[in-house]
């Protein structure tokens, strides 16, 4: 793809609407993040906790249910928002261009509860499977390498690769009464299933360790959305960059 097309983007509408989103979203997690250190600096740690990113459970307490708790909130959607919403603006378009105008801020209000519905699931496994392997390695420094290795050896695989051809396929949305909305949220979760085959393991290190990978989350962002613009790719073993 050539560099003039990436500029291109910026004159798409819905590419600077969701680029300024998930901007505005990002620089708040790193003031509320920033805002943390702070406070965590000024009172000792009474419970020796570092943040709410990590999540140690009590005894006494299903780790299931904390994963459950830590990962359906306000941060985990905003987390959501950022990383994930500028890969949908050519989805946000295709739901625009399939229904009435009168229904479209509807339509697009279904697609975006099926998409994060889907990744919330995921989430909440990647948290459970996070804490497993906290409690087995007792060090996050290895434990983030072992999901680089996991990263790099899923970029490889031939399921990358059709998941990013996935993202390319089109809506197939009834404009017309109650199908209407049900098709805008099968395609939410649609999406949200490919785009989890893409990039499970960018999110699974932000979740195992969030304060670091806050900041550089853009660049992540940025990776997959020109991996995800990209005509399509052989569905074979192997780097295919780009």
């Amino acid at each position: 793809m050539k560099i003039k097309n990436y500029f291109s983007l910026f004159k798409r509408k819905s590419f600077m609407i969701v680029m300024k989103i998930a901007l505005l979203v990002w620089l708040w997690l790193i003031f509320q993040n920033l805002l943390s250190m702070e406070q965590s600096i000024a009172v000792e740690f009474v419970h020796g906790e570092h943040s709410h990113h990590v999540h140690q459970t009590n005894n006494n307490e299903n780790f299931i249910l904390s994963a459950i708790h830590n990962t359906i909130n306000m941060h985990w959607f905003l987390m959501l928002i950022a990383m994930m919403l500028p890969l949908l603006f050519l989805s946000v378009e295709d739901v625009q261009k399939k229904n009435f105008k009168r229904k479209r801020k509807l339509s697009l209000i279904l697609f975006f509860i099926g998409y994060i519905f889907f990744w919330t699931l995921i989430g909440i496994l990647l948290s459970i499977l996070t804490h497993y392997l906290n409690e087995l390695l007792h060090n996050q420094i290895i434990l983030a390498c072992l999901i680089i290795v996991v990263l790099v050896l899923w970029q490889i695989t031939p399921y990358k690769k059709i998941s990013l051809n996935r993202c390319h396929l089109p809506a197939n949305i009834n404009p017309f009464g109650l199908q209407s909305g049900i098709d805008n949220f099968k395609f939410g979760i649609k999406k949200a299933w490919y785009c989890v085959g893409a990039c499970w393991p960018f999110m699974w290190l932000c979740i195992a360790w969030m304060e670091p990978m806050m900041y550089i989350m853009p660049l992540f962002t940025l990776f997959l959305l020109v991996e995800q613009i990209q005509p399509k790719r052989r569905e074979i073993w192997g780097f295919q960059y780009f």
